[in-house]
């Protein structure tokens, strides 16, 4: 993997021109408009103008192992919607979505993007200072204009802290909650309380609860689930399948062909775990393939009985 280093420069310009046409598709389906996307001149970012950099917009940070850039797009051109400031879970996705593939657009090929999270800040020039850019830091200018309106994207390399430019401020602590007021003394011994047999009672569920609110963010999660969510799974696109005799298949050699029952338009299956998740059109990203989810396919239904079973006769 190459280093993020001012040297890079050309290849990052030579990158953002051969993958102009398909970076600016990139932005305008999370967008929302046509774009024509030109790679500037790289200059050090020391001599970047205040206009540049001026105002809120979105910050995308880029993570290539120990390696960090940022790209940063001001919203002062009018190229950036307003959704943008408090995205719902859809925007969120299509922000993230766009911060994946301008990781592999805006790079070259020998740099692979393990995080690429997108948000929108109030103060850009701020957000730069914050992920601590190295006294040799190398801004590369990318014009964008969508009809009359113009706009400046920074790439920004190396960064030392890339997510401190989305100013997340950590929860402040807890105040120590006061001790509670010791009880008053029991005057006399509570009564008995009577209790159905266990009989009556049912079997007791084995479902495990969550008695907290229904979660809105990944950060809401219980630890055990946040644990589950580090686990890496197998991915793959089913293109198709077909049953054929074992005598064709001891008959195949280079240069054989096999037909199936579908249409080369037809949605691609995705699959995780062996399971489908999802449907979706092949995309062609830089050199690379790509799946362009279209619809999820959701898991089946499991019912639980609700009512005790009935009383024996």
């Amino acid at each position: 993997m190459a280093d993020l280093t001012p040297e890079l420069a050309a290849q990052v310009v030579a990158a953002c021109t051969e993958n102009a046409e398909e970076a600016a598709g990139a932005l305008g389906r999370a967008l929302d408009g046509d774009f024509v996307l030109k790679a500037g001149e790289p200059t050090p970012f020391a001599s970047v103008s205040a206009e540049a950099l001026a105002g809120g917009g979105l910050v995308f940070a880029f993570k290539f192992g120990a390696e960090q850039m940022l790209a940063v797009l001001p919203a002062s051109g009018g190229l950036i919607p307003d959704w943008t400031k408090a995205p719902d879970p859809t925007g969120q996705s299509k922000l993230n979505t766009l911060g994946q593939e301008l990781s592999m657009l805006l790079v070259p090929d020998t740099l692979m993007a393990d995080s690429f999270d997108g948000k929108w800040v109030d103060d850009l020039a701020a957000a730069a200072g914050r992920s601590e850019p190295a006294t040799d830091a190398t801004a590369a200018p990318i014009e964008l204009a969508r009809g009359e309106a113009l706009t400046q994207m920074t790439l920004v390399w190396p960064v030392a802290n890339a997510d401190a430019a989305f100013g997340d401020a950590a929860a402040p602590e807890a105040a120590p909650a006061e001790a509670p007021a010791p009880a008053a003394p029991a005057l006399e011994a509570a009564a008995p309380v009577d209790e159905p047999p266990a009989e009556e009672l049912g079997p007791r569920s084995r479902v495990l609860r969550w008695n907290g609110p229904p979660p809105r963010d990944l950060r809401d999660l219980p630890p055990n689930a946040l644990s589950a969510l580090r686990v890496t799974v197998p991915v793959s696109v089913n293109l198709a399948g077909k049953k054929i005799p074992l005598s064709e298949v001891v008959e195949l050699g280079p240069g054989s062909i096999i037909t199936f029952d579908k249409a080369c338009d037809a949605p691609l299956e995705l699959t995780v775990g062996n399971r489908p998740v999802a449907s979706g059109e092949a995309v062609k990203v830089g050199e690379r393939f790509g799946i362009r989810v279209q619809k999820m396919i959701l898991p089946d239904e499991h019912f639980r009985p609700m009512l005790p079973p009935r009383a024996r006769a």
